[in-house]
């Protein structure tokens, strides 16, 4: 088995048959030598291609960066999106007159683009509409004509929103956040690219991604396929909640304050928009009469962004240094016995404490420390491993009144990393495989030396023949089980 991992970066791919209508002709010529055989025959087809420009499956959607409905620190990132069809970004074009595109670039710009909107721009309200309304806009609304005319051809007869094929999803961004934030013709290259990966760079965590679920063995792993994938980068990065009065990036002390700083992204669509596109001083092809541009949206989510006020640098400098101890600095001016010193003993054994959401969504504290000590250690409780489940690992302190997250955080970490290794998970797959035959196996023997009256032979344990009833009914059970599982997981969907 070939272990080595790789990643190969492509600029673009490179599309054999764009939409549009075709002309295909076929001439058949046929000489004998002597012979008078008539004139050639002449065939002559008409093809043409659409694609799907205004809607595409979710299963297109491989992954999503940052995560939809997520909170977290991702005001340094850029999102980005990546696509099960590598050649979807190249797949049409932002200009199908040709009128922008240079030879250098032609054929290498993407129509689709991620704008991402916060809370400060607003983000622009999602609406519906049929595909066949695309050219007929509210006054002050800009698309450009091709595409509206396009439109028109895909579906000339005026629909309703009630079959999803006759629908699109359109944002009305105003004209001076448009030119804000939209990239440039120039800049289109360089925000999608196709990403080869091996399936020894893919986690193993979904089932696109190769794994199969089932509720009684956990993850299993299937055959992750090896590909090549679109991704898609956004030219903004998030926006941040401004800074906190306390300074260090949490909210504030009240129940209705934020949590996080909103962000939508929005897949859009730029077929057409090559000529309208801002220039490097943010000046469009647009006029002035128009306030709105409409674009149509493919695919968007939502994520929200906190402010991380410390860096790693920052917290480093701010470790106590004397003694020379990994930990964060204590309390100074504690009396004995008082809470403040409990914190100070358990603050000397290098823990800190981290905020902590439990499995409720309840937002608490609990004392975390890594596995990095400058001096011996031994914890004041016992684990009994294996575990079956993170939450077997939390410790309680009683002394302070807080959770122990440690060696939770350490079993969780161990098992995303061992079902991230394909070697591993393989592995895994083919040992449970053979319980299972190993169990079916001895269920049988024990079935037919019960159904037959006969003795184990010789070679079979004791103890093998002379199964009591509660184990056998146990057993049986659990072959039933495992028979089921083998089913489903060997039969394909």
């Amino acid at each position: 088995m070939n272990d080595e991992k790789q990643i190969t970066f492509i600029q673009h791919e490179t599309i054999p048959l764009k939409p549009g209508k075709y002309h295909i002709s076929v001439t058949h010529e046929i000489e004998i030598p002597g012979q008078d055989v008539g004139d050639p025959s002449v065939s002559e087809y008409r093809i043409e291609v659409k694609g799907e420009p205004y809607h595409f499956d979710e299963g297109a959607v491989h992954s999503l960066y940052p995560p939809a409905n997520r909170l977290g620190n991702f005001g340094r990132h850029l999102p980005h999106i990546v696509l099960n069809k590598p050649g979807l970004p190249w797949e049409r074009s932002v200009d199908p007159g040709n009128n922008t595109e240079t030879d250098s670039n032609k054929n290498k710009t993407p129509w689709l683009t991620l704008l991402v909107f916060d809370e400060n721009d607003p983000p622009p309200e999602p609406k519906p509409v049929a595909i066949s309304e695309l050219r007929n806009l509210p006054e002050g609304t800009f698309h450009p004509a091709e595409t509206a005319a396009q439109a028109y051809e895909y579906s000339k007869d005026p629909k309703d929103c009630e079959d999803p094929k006759d629908c699109c999803t359109v944002i009305d961004v105003p004209l001076a956040l448009f030119e804000a934030i939209a990239p440039t013709l120039e800049d289109l290259g360089y925000l999608a690219h196709v990403r080869e990966v091996s399936k020894g760079e893919k986690p193993l965590d979904l089932k696109s991604h190769g794994i199969s679920w089932n509720p009684d063995l956990g993850l299993l792993p299937t055959s992750p396929e090896k590909g090549e994938y679109a991704v898609i980068i956004a030219n903004r990065l998030p926006g941040l909640p401004p800074p906190s009065p306390n300074g260090n990036g949490e909210p504030l002390n009240s129940d209705d304050s934020p949590l996080g700083f909103d962000n939508v992204v929005h897949l859009v669509s730029l077929e057409g928009f090559g000529e309208y596109l801002p220039d490097a001083n943010g000046n469009s092809g647009i006029g002035d009469q128009y306030k709105y541009v409409r674009l149509v949206s493919l695919k968007s989510w939502n994520f929200a962004t906190k402010r991380v006020e410390y860096t790693l640098t920052e917290v480093l400098k701010t470790l106590d240094r004397r003694p020379a101890h990994l930990q964060v600095p204590e309390i100074k001016d504690v009396t004995p016995e008082s809470p403040q010193e409990k914190v100070n003993s358990v603050l000397a054994r290098g823990y800190t404490g981290l905020t902590h959401y439990t499995r409720r969504n309840d937002r608490t504290v609990s004392w975390y420390r890594g596995p990095l000590l400058p001096y011996p250690f031994q914890p004041d409780f016992e684990l009994e491993p294996p575990e079956t489940h993170p939450d077997a690992a939390l410790h309680y302190d009683r002394s302070t009144g807080m959770f122990d997250v440690s060696y939770a955080a350490a079993w969780q970490l161990g098992r995303l990393l061992a079902l991230h290794d394909m070697n591993f998970a393989t592995t895994l797959l083919r040992w449970r495989r053979q319980q299972i035959r190993s169990t079916q196996a001895a269920l049988q023997r024990q079935q037919m030396l019960r159904e037959f009256h006969l003795s184990p032979p010789k070679h079979m344990p004791e103890e093998a023949g002379n199964i009591d009833p509660l184990t056998f009914a146990i057993m049986e059970s659990l072959a039933d089980r495992l028979t089921d599982f083998l089913d489903a997981f060997t039969t394909e969907d």
